[in-house]
């Protein structure tokens, strides 16, 4: 007021925050979700993810994600991040921020100026808390294809989670591709709608095949390196593995003899 702190005033907000991401809630119900329905809603062509989300909702009969109520009060005490104690700044933290989705923070602050006037003051603001993706919380697995056009095919696989395991969820293919060095990617990332991730690659027998998934810009650590088994190496393996048996038995054959001999 006039340049001078107002003191005394009650600051609090009024939290309406989600209890579960959409990425996971998407994720976690994939096996539900029927693509090849229809995607308007009352004329109005939806994206995927929100055709998705929509009709997950209606078939287990919710009007919304899951949301909860909170109440924060903003101190003027010096000691909430705040500043200097009494010089009119208000403030302090919330950190429960792990799901993904809007948060919504009404502010209210109730008090009396130095001239004895009453007053009162509202303002409104959201803010969205997305997914931060992290390396160690995302698992990867590797499959095996059949060859084709006469080269062998592999897939990776990658499921994106936070360290909270909230999933990035579905439709996400835009911050979602792989670096691959000894091999060819065939076509494009795949969405598996339920939070993984994957790329085929085609390389030939003996090749050196090194593949770095890329989430939002961020290289993480390389999901697979070295020489693909080609069939001939597993071969080979399984000889050296049966010719050790072999020299195993005869050695246990030829110690079984001389003790006998010796009775």
């Amino acid at each position: 007021e006039g340049g001078h702190a107002v003191l005394g005033v009650d600051v609090k907000v009024e939290l309406v925050q989600p209890t579960e991401g959409e990425g996971t809630f998407l994720a976690t119900n994939a096996q539900r979700y029927d693509p090849a329905r229809p995607k308007h809603t009352a004329g109005d062509v939806q994206t995927p993810r929100n055709a998705m989300l929509t009709q997950l909702l209606a078939q287990m009969g919710k009007d919304g994600l899951s949301m909860t109520s909170n109440g924060i009060t903003l101190y003027d005490d010096g000691v909430h991040q705040d500043g200097a104690k009494n010089d009119g700044l208000y403030a302090n933290t919330f950190t429960d921020t792990h799901k993904e989705g809007t948060y919504t923070f009404q502010y209210r602050a109730n008090g009396t100026t130095q001239s004895g006037d009453t007053f009162r003051r509202m303002e409104t603001r959201c803010n969205y808390v997305g997914v931060n993706v992290d390396a160690a919380s995302s698992p990867t697995s590797i499959q095996t294809l059949s060859p084709l056009d006469g080269l062998k095919r592999i897939e990776f696989f990658i499921t994106l989670k936070d360290v909270k395991g909230e999933y990035l969820g579905p439709f996400r293919t835009s911050l979602v591709s792989f670096e691959v060095s000894g091999g060819t990617p065939v076509e494009n990332v795949i969405d598996h709608q339920n939070g993984s991730y994957s790329q085929v690659i085609a390389y030939t027998s003996g090749q050196s095949v090194t593949v770095v998934p890329v989430i939002n810009g961020e290289r993480f650590p390389p999901m697979g390196t070295g020489q693909i088994d080609d069939g001939k190496k597993t071969d080979v393996i399984h000889i050296l593995v049966l010719l050790i048996l072999i020299l195993i038995l005869i050695l246990v054959i030829f110690i079984y003899r001389c003790v006998c001999l010796r009775k």
